[in-house]
């Protein structure tokens, strides 16, 4: 039973190969000038390297053509593959056209995976559809079939004007693409190119020595005075991270060319020398009046007040030096996108009063400044993420909280999150105190105030140290 089933899976499996290879015949034979031949050219346009073959290469196996004139530099690239029947049966081909009976051990190591797939087909080879080069080559090769002999190969002369206008075309669309790619994906592109150097760099290190050397010569003299800016910054990027080793390098090339020229060397050297005193002459010469009121004016825009003194923003609350701020009423700003209902209300002085919500936009109505990204945000029609209008304005801080001492602060809070131990020294004269702040590890919250005076204590202590007892009027 399993060797009848293997049998019929190797009979579909045959038969799906020859139906394949009788359908790409029929589409190739009605859009080929030529019938039952298999045309292999692509529209692709792509890098990598372009097989070609030489009409001294092809004469050794007897090539035919209506039209053999082509010189042995002429260049030819495959075309098709086409039975030996209809290719003699030919009356009048294409003048650029040449036939020769290749052997497949010479024509298939040449040949792209698109021509490689249609020749396997032609020989009823079955082949994977993500099969790689390698491995095609080795099944066509491999193989033995009665249609070895049945078919030729057809090349097309590539020197013509219109394939080298092609040829133009494609490497315009090409760079044009490359160009496309560098500059969407500029840090990709570096990165890969950058390995890529360096692994041609590892692998060809005279060729590229060589080419190297070409390519800086010939943009030295194209471009001279940028090359010597470049050349410039290239050395002192190099020297400022790489000290000793220049300082060597540079010692040994001076000997070596003070022992080459010692004429010459003392020519530039002097000259090096004067150019160096003229540049670095002291004392200096004294500043133009031009110059003297630029370092004036300069001083005074940065010292002038508006550079150091801080502002509130009236969106925000966020202190910021007041040449960042500009000035909201003298702009056309809409401020509706402050306007929120149950987010902040009006102050209440007892219990009795109605709580009521803050009428037109919550902002701090006594500031009239707006730093740039509340007002980028606003001209945007969106609300600053961190505008008082997103739940985090409590209003004014009263009077009678606004001059709080630090026990006082902790008579009122809620919360304590720190501890606070001030350590006071008394002398003869004066006392000097100093204090300590800690985090408070498990902070309490208070619901009535003042909170007891024993948990007071537990955060705020003042420890007394030297040679006299604290006076009624130092504990006052």
């Amino acid at each position: 039973m399993y060797i009848f089933m293997i049998y019929q899976l190797t009979a579909f499996d045959f038969s799906f190969i020859i139906l394949c290879s009788l359908v790409s015949n029929m589409l190739y034979k009605e859009s080929t000038p030529y019938p039952n031949i298999i045309d292999t050219n692509t529209g692709c346009i792509g890098g990598g390297y372009t097989y070609t073959f030489s009409y001294d290469e092809l004469l050794n196996f007897n090539p035919w053509s209506a039209h053999m004139n082509f010189t042995k530099s002429t260049k030819f690239k495959f075309h098709s593959y086409i039975q030996k029947d209809y290719a003699l049966a030919l009356e009048s081909p294409n003048d650029s056209v040449l036939f020769v009976d290749l052997p497949l051990n010479i024509l298939v190591p040449k040949l792209i995976i698109s021509d490689l797939k249609l020749i396997a087909a032609s020989h009823s080879q079955f082949i994977h559809a993500k099969e790689k080069r390698a491995t095609i080559q080795s099944i066509i090769l491999n193989h033995e079939c009665h249609d070895c002999l049945a078919y030729v190969s057809s090349f097309q002369a590539i020197e013509s004007v219109d394939e080298i206008k092609n040829i133009a075309l494609q490497k315009n669309h090409q760079l044009q693409a490359v160009k496309k790619y560098q500059t969407s994906h500029i840090e990709k592109y570096k990165h890969a190119h950058q390995i890529s150097t360096q692994k041609y760099q590892s692998s060809h290190a005279e060729k590229y020595r060589h080419a190297h050397q070409l390519s800086v010569e010939k943009y030295q003299k194209f471009y001279a005075e940028k090359y010597k800016h470049a050349h410039r910054i290239s050395v002192q990027k190099y020297q400022s991270s790489h000290i000793e080793k220049y300082k060597h390098a540079h010692l040994m090339s001076v000997q070596k060319n003070k022992a080459k020229d010692p004429d010459k060397y003392k020519h530039i050297n002097l000259a090096s020398v004067n150019k160096y005193n003229h540049k670095h002459q002291f004392p200096p010469c004294a500043p133009s009046e031009k110059l003297q009121q630029t370092i004036a004016y300069d001083f005074c825009e940065d010292t002038s007040p508006n550079m150091f003194t801080e502002s509130g923003c009236a969106v925000c609350g966020k202190l910021i030096h007041k040449f960042q701020l500009q000035k909201w009423s003298q702009l056309n700003v809409d401020f509706d996108v402050l306007k929120r209902s149950g987010v902040s209300q009006k102050q209440r002085s007892s219990v009795h009063d109605p709580v009521e919500d803050l009428n037109g936009p919550i902002m701090i109505q006594n500031l009239d400044h707006i730093c740039q990204k509340c007002q980028k945000s606003i001209f945007a029609g969106k609300r600053p993420l961190l505008s008082l209008a997103n739940g985090i304005w409590i209003g004014d801080v009263p009077a009678e909280l606004s001059d709080l001492s630090y026990a006082e602060q902790l008579l009122i809070a809620r919360v304590r999150h720190n501890r606070c131990i001030i350590r006071v020294s008394s002398g003869m004269h004066k006392m000097i105190a100093n204090a300590i702040v800690f985090e408070n590890p498990t902070p309490k919250i208070y619901n009535i105030m003042p909170p007891p005076l024993d948990e007071l204590d537990e955060v705020l202590a003042f420890i007394y140290t030297g040679p006299c007892k604290p006076t009624k009027s130092d504990l006052e």
